[in-house]
């Protein structure tokens, strides 16, 4: 399986994994650990930054570095998040300033040989071993207006390499995934319905975007949850 997400990330630039097949090779995963690290998207705090109004998203930020040869995982002092306007027109070149990711979240088992994974992929993909990791928890929801994962369209990140992990999904339609060249032509759409349904790609030379979702009962929670990792080389 990595093989096949290494070689699709270097002939691609990207790979789109379902759920179901990953979490038979990942000997981590355990449904009570998971279960712990998921739940915490409930105590995520509201998005105050967003230019266009909205008030549909949730998050938490917090960075870290990792030495994909020691193995060695350790969080950053807590910094703002920011991206330049090229990068992001609708929210970039301003400080925000959000609540860091939970403990309760970052010592399940899960997240920590998750973010190790992902360092064994990227660094295999690219021969570079020591990485900036910054790392997004995103609620979108939605009621009686729809919900926008990407409200600034289709976009790079600014990193090296970005992976988008599908958590929940819940009383919600829409939300197709979609991969684009530089010139915005789409080249994949990928539609993360089931946990863990899992994305990378190689964010120099591919954009991507999520299309709006939409409750699908307006009277119960409507949410769509993913875990966003971008990896910087330093």
């Amino acid at each position: 399986m990595d093989n096949n997400i290494i070689k699709s990330l270097i002939e691609k630039k990207f790979s789109c994994v379902k759920g179901k097949q990953l979490i038979k090779t990942w000997g981590y995963f355990d449904i009570d650990d998971w279960d712990k690290f998921s739940e915490t998207w409930n105590n995520l705090k509201q998005d105050k930054y967003m230019a266009d109004g909205g008030l549909y998203r949730y998050r938490r930020y917090s960075e870290y570095k990792y030495n994909s040869d020691l193995l060695n995982l350790k969080l950053l002092p807590h910094v703002p998040y920011i991206q330049s306007s090229n990068i992001n027109s609708l929210n970039g070149d301003i400080e925000r300033h959000y609540e860091p990711l939970e403990k309760k979240m970052t010592n399940t088992l899960f997240f920590n040989e998750y973010i190790k994974w992902l360092g064994g992929i990227f660094s295999n993909t690219s021969k570079h071993k020591i990485w900036k990791i910054k790392i997004f928890a995103n609620r979108i929801t939605s009621g009686i207006n729809a919900g926008k994962p990407t409200p600034e369209g289709l976009h790079r990140d600014g990193d090296d390499f970005t992976s988008v992990l599908l958590v929940n999904k819940y009383n919600v339609s829409g939300g197709m995934s979609k991969i684009a060249d530089l010139n915005e032509n789409i080249i994949d759409n990928f539609n993360m319905q089931e946990k863990c349904d899992l994305c990378l790609l190689y964010d120099p030379c591919v954009k991507h975007g999520v299309s709006e979702i939409y409750s699908i009962n307006n009277k119960k929670k409507s949410f769509r949850d993913v875990l966003v990792v971008m990896f910087e080389k330093i």
